[in-house]
């Protein structure tokens, strides 16, 4: 069983690119307050839960076999 996946695939990566747009979002408007240590705190338990379950690595998109 071959355990790699391509980058983008990685719920990990997604997770991450999420809280960084809540993180711009909430410093380019008044409207939505979320304090930055809510976003930090959600990035640290998510991504601990996510590397429980992870269990395949990542290869870049070029080098997938």
């Amino acid at each position: 069983m071959n355990n790699k996946k391509v980058w983008y695939k990685s719920v990990t990566v997604w997770y991450n690119v999420a809280l960084i747009l809540i993180a711009l979002v909430e410093n380019l408007s008044n409207y939505i307050p979320i304090p930055a240590s809510l976003v930090a705190e959600l990035a640290i338990v998510g991504n601990i839960l996510l590397r429980f379950k992870t269990d395949t690595a990542l290869v870049s998109a070029s080098s997938q076999e």
